[in-house]
C-alpha cells in the first residue's frame, strides 16, 4: 500500500497513523473499526493515494498507538483529540479541506469528529456504521438488539481482555467470520497478542457517554454524507432516512450486495462510489 508510518505522543501516549500521497492535498481521513486497523484500508489507500493525503490512524491501543489505562480515552472526546492532534501535525495551519470515511467503531467516531471540524469537512463516507445517538434509538427495536449482543458482552470485566489476549488469531477470524468477511479479503496480519484488548475498550467506553448523549442535542452536519451498506449485514440492520434526519441535512444511502467489512469485501465497488460521490459533490459546486 506504500504507506509511511508515523507516530507521536499525544497526551502522553504513543499515537500511530499511516500516511500516503501528496502531502498538500486534500485530506482523507480514514477512520477503522474493531477488531481492525489502520491497514484495513489498504485497498482504499491504494486507490485514491495519488489523488488525497490519506491519513489512517491507529485507533487508542491498536496496532502501534499505546494502550491507555483511562477508559475515557476510549471514548469520543478521547479518541478526537488523538486525531485532531494528529491533524495538527499534517495540517498545521488547519487550512485544508477534509474527507472522512469511517467504518463501524471507526463512523461512531467520524460522527462525532465531523462536529468538532466543522467547515473543515467537505463530505463524509459511512460504511456499515452509526452514530451513539442512532444506535441509542435502535436498541428500542428488538431486531437490532438481538443483533447487537456483543457489545453487552465486551461491558464484562476481564474476560474480553483474556479472550483476546489466550487466542487473538482465533478471535479475530471469529469476528471476520461471524461479520462474513471471506478468508480471501481478510488482511494478513494478525494483532499482536494484545493489541485487541486495548480497543474494546471502545466499546465500555460509548456506554459510559450514553447519559451525557441523553442530555445533549447536537446539531445537524450540513456537510454531505454518503451512508454504504451491506445488505447482509450480520452486526446491523440497514439504515433508513428518516434515523438519519437528526444527525445530517444531506444523506444519501446506497445499500449494496455484502456483508459488514465492504471496504474489503467488495473494495472496487466501494471505492468507485467513494470516487463518484466526492466528484459529483464537488462539480455540483457544494463545499467539497
Amino acid at each position: 500500500m506504500n504507506a509511511a508510518l508515523k507516530q507521536k505522543s499525544v497526551r502522553g501516549l504513543e499515537t500511530a497513523w499511516l500516511e500516503a500521497g501528496p502531502v498538500d492535498g486534500d485530506i482523507l481521513l480514514l477512520l477503522h473499526g474493531f477488531p481492525d486497523t489502520a491497514a484495513s484500508w489498504s485497498y482504499q489507500t491504494k486507490a485514491f493515494k495519488d489523488r488525497f493525503h490519506v491519513i489512517a490512524p491507529f485507533i487508542r491501543g491498536a496496532g502501534p498507538s499505546e494502550a491507555a489505562r483511562a477508559i475515557q480515552r476510549y471514548g469520543t472526546d478521547g479518541v478526537a483529540l488523538d486525531i485532531l492532534a494528529i491533524l495538527g501535525e499534517v495540517d498545521p495551519r488547519g487550512e485544508r479541506r477534509i474527507y472522512l470515511v469511517g467504518h463501524d467503531l471507526g463512523a461512531v467516531h467520524a460522527w462525532h469528529l465531523a462536529r468538532l471540524l466543522g467547515q473543515r469537512v467537505a463530505a463524509m463516507v459511512i460504511i456499515n456504521g452509526l452514530s451513539l445517538r442512532q444506535m441509542l434509538v435502535r436498541w428500542r427495536h428488538p431486531r437490532q438488539l438481538l443483533k447487537s449482543w456483543y457489545i453487552f458482552l465486551m461491558q464484562l470485566p476481564l474476560v474480553p481482555e483474556l479472550a483476546v489476549r489466550a487466542a487473538p488469531r482465533a478471535m479475530l477470524s471469529l469476528a471476520h467470520g461471524l461479520g462474513g468477511l471471506p478468508q480471501a479479503s481478510r488482511p494478513d496480519a494478525v494483532p499482536l497478542r494484545g493489541a485487541l484488548a486495548g480497543p474494546l475498550n471502545q466499546y465500555r467506553a460509548f456506554i459510559r457517554e450514553i447519559p451525557r448523549l441523553t442530555r445533549r442535542r447536537s446539531p445537524r452536519l450540513t456537510c454531505p454524507v454518503l451512508l454504504l451498506w451491506g445488505a447482509d449485514d450480520a452486526f446491523l440492520v440497514p439504515p433508513h432516512a428518516a434515523e438519519l434526519a437528526h444527525d445530517a441535512t444531506d444523506v444519501t444511502i446506497r445499500i449494496i450486495e455484502g456483508n459488514h467489512w465492504l471496504q474489503r469485501e467488495q473494495h472496487e465497488a466501494v471505492n468507485g462510489l467513494i470516487e463518484a460521490f466526492f466528484s459529483l459533490k464537488s462539480a455540483k459546486g457544494d463545499p467539497a
